[in-house]
């Protein structure tokens, strides 16, 4: 069994007072609720059960008469039945963690202590259990991975819950970390991805490419009005052709209306090889921006996400098309995969020699590596006074995970 992982038992190693002065004996331990649904322990897989992280924080505190040991669990998913009949699901990722905190008295001579939540009421994504600060009969609980609702979008400021006459609530120093800048209901979001189809890409990669969009979009309300997504693939040029074949809209912006759609849509694009005229495919992205209702509203953030895995063929161009793009107020984020030319990348950027909005990965399965902070950096042309090109006004505590680490401060 993984016991790093899962952390299924806490061992406590007291100071002894029946023995001599500081002896340090093995008086009790305190097992996971998960692990008395365990029929063995040898076992490689922890028999499927999605690890809770029992012990990840430990605090001991007097109560009273008793010792208690408070307990942990941030990748507890709240309910130690629900979690049984869940064993073995892929779908057990820490993102929907609710976390719990247990209570457990400290009993010698017993092998296993009763415990209890103290805390369970919390959301999912909240891995209650990251941090906790106790002074007294003073209880501070704090979630860095908390969500907040933004416009249809998700940001994690963080929050607190502090127990007051034995009920739990925000805490009053949430007020003062909260979102300044959200998406207002009148900002609007065109999203274009560009993508490589060339012949080094492979097939089985192009597939994996797909996969990836559809994941980065799943971030964005496309149900709505406030979000258009489009994508584009291109390889070659042709220098005496009117229409391109290889420099194609694969889905137009305002087309998709549901994710399921749009799902779809990305799944049936089929792979070009060829080529890769990637200054070609940046003009070409400017007309279907050019063709979107909104391309001159200025509460519209016109964002271009463009991937390749290797050297433009018409290098020579590059520079002026990627300027282009952003002297229309165009964001450009560049992803580059394997060999990608890393100074490509940064001219299609950002144009001034930097990895500002560059992301670059070794692989191709190693794509999914930068899903959320794509994602996140996005978000940010969304927020109030953002949307200008390369803008961080709005970066305040949108994503600031406050509540990482808790302490009382006992004053002298």
């Amino acid at each position: 069994m993984n016991y790093v992982a899962n952390s299924f038992t806490v061992y406590l190693l007291l100071l002894s007072e029946d023995v001599f002065g500081f002896n340090i004996g093995l008086v009790s331990f305190v097992r996971s609720p998960i692990a008395d649904k365990l029929e063995s322990c040898n076992t490689t897989e922890s028999n499927g059960y999605s690890p809770t992280f029992f012990g990840y924080t430990i605090k001991i505190q007097a109560k009273k008469n008793t010792k208690m040991l408070f307990v942990g669990a941030p990748h507890s998913y709240g309910n130690t039945d629900w979690e049984s009949s869940q064993r073995g699901k892929s779908h057990l990722i820490p993102a929907q963690a609710k976390g719990r905190i247990m209570e457990c008295p400290i009993m010698r001579r017993a092998n296993i202590a009763n415990c209890s939540d103290i805390k369970s009421d919390s959301s999912h994504g909240d891995a209650i259990g990251l941090n906790f600060a106790f002074h007294g009969g003073k209880q501070l609980v704090c979630s860095p991975n908390h969500l907040t609702p933004c416009a249809g979008f998700k940001q994690i400021p963080g929050h607190c819950y502090r127990k007051i006459k034995h009920a739990w609530r925000d805490d009053p120093i949430n007020h003062r970390f909260k979102t300044e800048h959200c998406m207002s209901k009148d900002r609007f979001l065109d999203l274009i991805f560009v993508l490589d189809g060339s012949d080094s890409v492979k097939e089985a990669n192009f597939d994996l490419v797909k996969t990836w969009v559809i994941n980065v979009t799943n971030h964005f309300p496309i149900e709505s009005n406030s979000t258009q997504v489009g994508v584009i693939q291109y390889s070659h040029l042709f220098s005496n052709l009117k229409d391109q074949p290889y420099l194609k809209t694969e889905i137009p912006l305002a087309t998709q209306k549901s994710r399921k759609n749009f799902r779809r849509n990305v799944t049936g694009i089929i792979y070009m090889k060829f080529s890769t005229y990637t200054a070609a495919a940046l003009h070409k992205t400017i007309a279907d921006f050019r063709g979107s209702k909104r391309f001159e509203d200025k509460k519209t953030a016109k964002v271009l996400v463009l991937l390749t895995d290797g050297k433009s063929n018409d290098a020579e161009n590059l520079t002026q098309a990627a300027d282009y793009v952003r002297s229309l107020g165009i964001v450009t984020f560049a992803v580059g995969v394997a060999d990608a030319n890393e100074k490509e990348l940064q001219v299609i950027a950002n144009g001034k020699g930097t990895n500002e909005r560059v992301y670059q990965v070794e692989d191709f399965n190693n794509l999914t590596e930068i899903v959320e902070r794509l994602q996140s950096e996005i978000n940010y042309m969304l927020l109030d006074e953002g949307v200008k090109v390369g803008s961080k006004n709005a970066r305040k505590f949108e994503m600031g995970q406050f509540g990482s680490s808790t302490a009382w401060e006992v004053s002298a």
